[in-house]
């Protein structure tokens, strides 16, 4: 009689059959649990590295807009007052409206980037990065409505005036010199 031994196996050369049938399942088992666990792995470090970017893109937003902003807003003043000097009456001669549309259009996109900056750095102020975050989620522009938020919520009415005079400035200049242009195509010039 043979005997059993103790796996319940008759034979050694069974147990190495059932050994052999278990193996490959146990290394496509361990493959699943590793692939489960690497692409686990690989999602935190590309979470942790999306944060870090983050960060540093709002860090180095923050510090960048904190250097330009002076200048930005030196630039904007100079530029509010070429808009009303210069380009204004500009704009109402016929021969120069081309002109007068494309220097008002630049000039808009001068202020938007100064109500943006001071957005920016408002929002970073009063609010901290998270607010700065919730902001940004919004096409990058949703900073500028964060921060008008936020100093009306805090009592900052000079800094709420400017936001706004800037955002008036940006979409209306914008939009005049939108307007301008579709003026100027309408001019006939005789040769």
């Amino acid at each position: 009689m043979q005997e059993v031994t103790r796996a319940g196996f008759r034979h050694p050369l069974e147990a190495c059959k059932a050994l052999r049938c278990t193996i490959p399942r146990m290394k496509d088992k361990l493959k699943s649990i590793g692939a489960t666990v690497g692409g686990l792995l690989i999602w935190v470090v590309i979470c942790v590295g999306a944060l870090f970017v983050i960060g540093l893109l709002i860090g180095g937003a923050g510090w960048v807009s904190d250097r330009l902003f002076p200048w930005f807003a030196k630039a904007s003043f100079i530029a509010f007052l070429v808009l009303i000097v210069v380009l204004l009456p500009l704009s109402a001669i016929r021969a120069t409206r081309g002109f007068a549309a494309v220097v008002i259009l630049c000039l808009s996109y001068l202020f938007g980037a100064t109500v943006w900056m001071e957005g920016l750095l408002t929002t970073l102020d009063i609010w901290g990065v998270g607010a700065v975050v919730i902001g940004l989620c919004f096409l990058g522009v949703g900073v500028v409505p964060i921060a008008m938020l936020a100093t009306l919520f805090h009592g900052q009415w000079s800094h709420l005036g400017e936001l706004i005079v800037l955002v008036i400035l940006t979409f209306g200049s914008r939009f005049f010199a939108l307007w301008l242009e579709e003026k100027a195509k309408d001019t006939v010039y005789l040769e």
